[in-house]
């Protein structure tokens, strides 16, 4: 095997260097001034799936430096593996790790050396990973890694006795143990590697990550790997545009956000506005720069009153330019905010001026300021039915008085209202019975019993007293009914 394996190989060599440079194996060979020997040392380190190889570089003349390399393969098996290539520049032992053996296997090893085209090999060197009947797990680099995201690997070197076993992967943030997530069991019947994406990490984080296997009630556990997830992906530069505010007859303040910078140290941002349907004429705020997404606004003046606007945010940086959506509003009508001004100095103005230019004959002066009240009155829409003078009814002023007058006689005392039919002064014939009762009162004066009686009838009279008066309604009647109660 190792006859055909020389020769294979340096027929190989042969074939590129003639390709390469015609002549120059049997130019090198005319030389003979490159001498290259190695040789094949006992590998080292040798575990149930691992061992270190090792050779030594005995002779480089001729060259700067040598290639060397190993090729191993299980014993009877017509497919060698190569290790990665060594550059030496100098004589001496060299070294080289493998992995994923197989337990208690032999396996055949051979060092390799190159130097200017000139190729020597150490001879074969066989050893046996060991053999073990405890479960093994690898833990092996993270992969794939992003800002969320990372594939965890690991390698099933043993089950030892068992037919199969389950695998998983734990991972934690570094320093906090609390936060232990596990994948999904796997299950395998023969030692090999596996894999689980996971997708819940958090953004520029070292997590630790341990592979685990269990069979037959034993588990173990491979060495603990670290990895840090990715910084967050900047926010792509993004700008929107805001309903605005504090609007007026003729102000308003427009609002945005600048929502990324899209990698950029900072960005420029603005508003654009104009009259709704005019587009052609727009007028641009003032720009500001900010360092990092945030809400800016821009206050505007100068607008015509009850009129449509629209408007829109604008963002520029490294050159790039971004608009949010359109936005409108309407500005207040100026009438809308127009204060009215103090009622009293109105009414006080317009009696001035009655004063100054005279009253007319066919109205009286009160009349004339009462008609200016009505007619002016900012609170004059609230004001009940019947208010306001009579004479405002109508155009003539007949029936409005016809119904005043109604009302007159509805105020006033009662008719049954005023002093009892025996009040008021006496008739002639009276005063003679006045006199006589006067004597007889002069005689009851000396009897006590008579006027205890009389202060009975005393008692009397002044309950009649008390049905006299105005009734709870009666009061002053209006103006109009003044002269009434005259006549």
């Amino acid at each position: 095997m190792r006859t055909t394996k020389l020769t294979a190989l340096a027929l190989a060599v042969t074939m590129v260097l003639s390709i390469v440079a015609p002549g120059a194996v049997m130019g090198q060979a005319a030389a003979g001034n490159t001498s290259v020997d190695v040789e094949t040392e006992p590998a080292t380190n040798v575990t149930a799936t691992s061992a270190t190889l090792t050779g030594n570089l005995t002779t480089l003349t001729g060259a700067d430096n040598a290639s060397v390399y190993f090729l191993y393969w299980a014993a009877g098996s017509d497919d060698p593996s190569a290790t990665d290539t060594l550059v030496v520049e100098a004589t001496g032992p060299f070294s080289i790790d493998i992995a994923a053996l197989d337990p208690n296997t032999t396996y055949v090893v051979e060092a390799y050396a190159e130097a200017n085209g000139s190729i020597d090999t150490g001879g074969e060197v066989t050893f046996t990973t060991a053999q073990t009947d405890e479960l093994t797990v690898e833990t092996r680099p993270v992969t794939n890694v992003t800002n969320t995201t990372a594939t965890l690997n690991g390698n099933l070197t043993d089950l030892g006795s068992a037919e199969n076993a389950t695998v998983r992967f734990h991972y934690w943030i570094e320093g906090d143990h609390s936060t232990l997530r596990v994948t999904d069991w796997q299950e395998f019947e023969s030692p090999d590697r596996f894999s689980a994406d996971v997708d819940d990490l958090e953004t520029d984080t070292t997590y630790v990550v341990r592979a685990h296997a269990e069979a037959n009630g034993s588990d173990a556990a491979g060495d603990r790997e670290t990895f840090t997830t990715d910084a967050d992906e900047p926010a792509p530069l993004g700008v929107e545009t805001r309903s605005a505010t504090d609007v007026s007859d003729d102000s308003a303040t427009l609002n945005g956000e600048l929502t990324g910078l899209g990698g950029a140290d900072n960005a420029t941002v603005w508003f654009e506005y104009w009259v709704d349907g005019d587009a052609a004429n727009t007028t641009n705020t003032a720009k500001t720069t900010l360092d990092a997404p945030d809400e800016f606004e821009a206050s505007i003046d100068g607008l015509d009153n009850d009129t449509a606007y629209e408007y829109v945010a604008h963002a520029r940086a490294d050159g790039t330019t971004v608009s949010g959506d359109v936005e409108t509003f309407t500005t207040d009508d100026e009438t809308d905010n127009e204060t009215p001004r103090n009622f009293g100095l109105q009414v006080a103005d317009f009696i001035h001026g009655l004063l100054d230019g005279g009253i007319d004959d066919d109205e009286t002066f009160g009349q004339l300021v009462s008609q200016f009240v009505l007619a002016n009155n900012p609170g004059a829409d609230n004001r009940p039915d019947h208010a306001g003078p009579p004479w405002l009814d109508d155009d003539d002023g007949d029936e409005g008085n016809e119904s005043d007058d109604d009302a007159a006689d509805d105020r006033g005392p009662p008719e049954h209202a005023g002093p009892p039919d025996h009040a008021g002064p006496k008739d002639d014939e009276d005063d003679q019975d006045d006199d006589a009762e006067d004597e007889e009162d002069e005689q009851e004066d000396d009897e006590e019993d008579d006027n205890d009686a009389e202060d009975e009838e005393d008692d009397e009279d002044d309950d009649e007293d008390d049905d006299r008066g105005p009734p709870e309604h009666a009061g002053p009647p209006d103006d109009d009914d003044d002269e009434d109660d005259d006549a």
